[in-house]
């Protein structure tokens, strides 16, 4: 075969392969309601973790905040169905330990809204 014939095998492969990660996935654009207020807030988790300041700005009043160097190393996502009533959620939230490379799973996370506002109000880390 071809060395042409096998690049496009490669970057179908690595397409196909993207898109089946990107489905269990959401992003805020294509949310709505408290599933893209709570998205927001995993945003600016992934933007200021390692910042211990900003990332206890996050949390709900009276949480246990960790220790913001412990979460460098990982990115964070909603992923799935979640149970919100406008006041308090629950959800699984993606973990994804970006030094090692790997998925780490799905962990549940207790969410509330302050203001107009999520927080996080209890997290499981790997």
């Amino acid at each position: 075969m071809p060395l042409r014939g096998k690049g496009f095998i490669g970057a179908f492969l690595l397409c196909l392969a993207m898109s089946a990660c990107s489905s269990k996935t959401a992003s805020v654009g294509s949310l709505s309601g408290d599933a893209k207020g709570i998205s927001e807030t995993l945003e600016l988790l992934n933007e200021f973790r390692g910042d211990s300041k900003k990332t206890a700005t996050l949390f709900a009043k009276g949480a246990s905040v960790p220790d913001a160097n412990k979460l460098t190393k990982y990115s964070f996502a909603l992923r799935g169905s979640h149970s919100a009533d406008g006041k308090s959620a629950t959800l699984k939230v993606a973990i994804y330990d970006e030094s090692a490379g790997k998925d780490l799973g799905e962990f549940d996370w207790a969410f509330e809204k302050d203001g107009e506002r999520w927080k996080i109000k209890s997290l499981q880390l790997p």
